[in-house]
Parts: structure tokens; C-alpha cells; sequence
């Protein structure tokens, strides 16, 4: 019975890793942070940490896009 339990826990633990809203969200909470990959998820802490650059260099292009609008 705790296979089956275990089995189906990893399956939908991997289906949450492979969604970039959960890892973002999970990346910016205040208690968990890239700290929260590097002990749970070892392997996986690269691939968190470049979403992350990915997803903070993109804002901060929208960001300087927006300065750089003339304003009426």
C-alpha cells in the first residue's frame, strides 16, 4: 500500500517541478527561495535558477521599456 502511495506521490511531484507557475512561485516565496531547491532538489537547482535569471532579466527588459516610453 506505501508503494503505491510513494509511487503516485513522486509521479505528481514531478508533474509540479515541470510547471514553470509552480517553480516561480515556490523560487519567490520568502521562506522557501532557490535554498528550498538546493535541499530538496539538488538536481534540479540549476535549471530553477535559470528560470529564474530568464524570468528576471525579461521583466526587467518590459521595465525598461516602459522608462523609456514618452509620456503625453
Amino acid at each position: 500500500m506505501y508503494h503505491k502511495m510513494i509511487t503516485k506521490l513522486e509521479e505528481y511531484q514531478e508533474e509540479a517541478l515541470e510547471c514553470e507557475p509552480l517553480v516561480m512561485a515556490t523560487l519567490l516565496h520568502p521562506a522557501f527561495r532557490l535554498r528550498f531547491f538546493a535541499h530538496c532538489w539538488l538536481k534540479r537547482e540549476p535549471s530553477a535558477r535559470s528560470l529564474l535569471e530568464k524570468n528576471f532579466n525579461k521583466r526587467g527588459a518590459q521595465l525598461v521599456g516602459i522608462r523609456e516610453r514618452p509620456t503625453l
